[in-house]
């Protein structure tokens, strides 16, 4: 018999009522208009795409900012946050939805309309082919060890 602790098991209420605390702090930092917004995601370089519910800048501002044990999926709805959510525990995954403030909502319904054009990723990649930076953008893949030896013995 050991002695180790247990934590309880999380309810599916407090998962929700964690994660929504933790996603809520995180947009409250993203500033008070809509331009605030733009220029926060701007700081920490949270490019995406226009019109695309899971490459928006905000979802890149929440991924990095949004630190849970669950595992999160994010889905910008203009006027609210979708999460899919899968418990750590195990268990059934479920969805749920943060109401934005109103500056994000500005902030989406602009980026969507072709405003903040230097959070947009196909301008910045854009940029970056034609002026020949010096870095691009970072781009983290987990290598598949299969492919990598197919790969090889294919050379």
């Amino acid at each position: 018999m050991t002695n180790e602790l247990v934590a309880p098991e999380r309810t599916r209420a407090q998962i929700a009522d964690e994660v929504r605390g933790k996603v809520k702090k995180a947009l409250s930092k993203l500033g008070n208009t809509s331009d605030e917004v733009a220029q926060t995601l701007l700081n920490e370089e949270c490019r995406g795409y226009p019109n695309k519910s899971l490459n928006c800048p905000i979802n890149v501002y929440l991924t990095r900012h949004v630190k849970t044990q669950d595992t999160l999926s994010l889905w910008t709805g203009g006027t609210h946050l979708g999460i899919g959510v899968w418990p750590a525990e195990g268990g059934h995954a479920f969805h749920m939805a943060v109401d934005f403030p109103s500056p994000v909502v500005q902030f989406v319904s602009m980026f969507d309309g072709g405003e903040y054009p230097e959070l947009d990723m196909d301008v910045y990649l854009e940029d970056f082919m034609s002026q020949n930076l010096v870095e691009p953008p970072v781009i983290v893949v987990d290598p598949d060890p299969l492919t990598s030896e197919l790969e090889a013995i294919a050379v």
